[in-house]
């Protein structure tokens, strides 16, 4: 069977994919909401950018403790996704455009923890 023409090839990497823009998310302040997405593996959203840094060392050990993923929803290069694996090697970075889920949450700013209960900062 031939593959489809729009299939994403076996041979496909990270650094095939960058740089990751999100058109509808920049850094920036987010407001806490109630969610009730029970069940739901908490995520977080960051770019490679001097805010989601400095709040990734403020929330490290909560990151780490709810086993929380990390996706990056504005990355460059290869260098600064590596940078940030380095920095925080016990965390998890998928680098993943964010528009869709920023217009699912009414979304606007990063970074963001999406746990069960809700959206914050």
């Amino acid at each position: 069977m031939a593959a489809s023409p729009n299939a994403i090839p076996a041979t496909l990497t990270e650094t095939d994919i960058l740089p990751v823009v999100s058109h509808r998310l920049t850094p920036g302040k987010v407001m806490p909401v109630s969610l009730d997405l029970t069940g739901m593996a908490p995520i977080f959203l960051i770019g490679a950018d001097n805010l989601s840094i400095q709040w990734l060392i403020q929330n490290n050990e909560t990151l780490e403790r709810i086993h929380a993923t990390g996706l990056v929803v504005n990355v460059k290069t290869p260098e600064e996704l590596t940078a940030l694996r380095q920095k925080f090697p016990r965390l998890t970075f998928i680098p993943t455009p964010g528009d869709d889920l920023a217009i699912r949450l009414n979304l606007s700013h990063y970074p963001a923890l999406l746990t069960e209960v809700g959206l914050s900062q």
